[in-house]
């Protein structure tokens, strides 16, 4: 089965279980959590394993803790001491003169008016303090038993159920406790425009924003196709 194989075997068991409009823990956990199920599931069946670098070197590994935090600090003060219009995430990936640039976004924030809050997502991820906040406990959703079903029968994907209930907990637990930071985020700022390039699924963004009803325009960053399940959808998913 290659991965747009997959995807339409998955897309039937969406459509089967209705998994888009089930709600748990105040979200639509399905959607929360869809993309790393996706690739757990694949590598699974296709027995794929993403390779692993080798760890950098403790002093590596401080000197990057201590960038982040120095960045962290930065946001903070900006926060506190100036207003803004519009809030924009950057993945500057490519160099160019020596200098990271975000193609896909740079050109649309030279010409978008108003006070801007540039937070950089590449190579620091920074704005989220995700390894100290502890994660909260959640709730089991309601399809969840039903969908390791549907998976075993009509994947035949070799899942260990408590594995998988544990692995979906957890993503939706990291989930709400981004959406929560986001929130937190956006209270503090206020602003009236969201400009964003992706570094990561950023999903639990999207809620905050509009749950407080703050325009968002994401600028696409790479390719689409039907197998990336973190834009590949049935028709009618809103």
């Amino acid at each position: 089965m290659d991965a747009s194989q997959f995807m339409d075997a998955l897309f039937r068991i969406e459509r089967k279980l209705d998994l888009f409009a089930d709600t748990s823990n105040g979200c639509h956990w399905w959607d929360a959590v869809r993309a790393d199920v996706y690739w757990m599931l694949y590598s699974e069946l296709t027995h794929m394993r993403l390779p692993q670098p080798a760890p950098a070197p403790l002093p590596a590994r401080a000197a990057n803790a201590l960038r982040r935090l120095a960045l962290r600090m930065r946001l903070r003060w900006k926060m506190r001491t100036s207003t803004f219009d519009v809030l924009a995430f950057r993945a500057p990936r490519q160099r160019s003169g020596g200098r990271l640039f975000d193609a896909a976004i740079d050109s649309l924030l030279e010409v978008c008016p108003g006070r801007k809050l540039i937070i950089d997502t590449h190579p620091y991820y920074y704005h989220r303090d995700s390894s100290h906040v502890p994660l909260r406990e959640v709730a089991q959703p309601a399809l969840l038993d039903a969908l390791v079903v549907e998976l075993r029968t009509s994947l035949t994907v070799p899942i260990d159920a408590r594995a998988f209930r544990d692995f979906v907990l957890l993503k939706i637990a990291e989930f709400l406790r981004a959406r929560d930071q986001y929130v937190r985020l956006l209270e503090r700022v206020r602003p009236r425009l969201l400009l964003v390039c992706q570094n990561g699924f950023e999903k639990a963004l999207f809620v905050a924003a509009k749950a407080r009803s703050i325009p968002l325009v994401e600028v696409q960053h790479g390719l689409i196709n039907h197998a990336l399940p973190s834009y590949s959808y049935l028709l009618g998913v809103d």
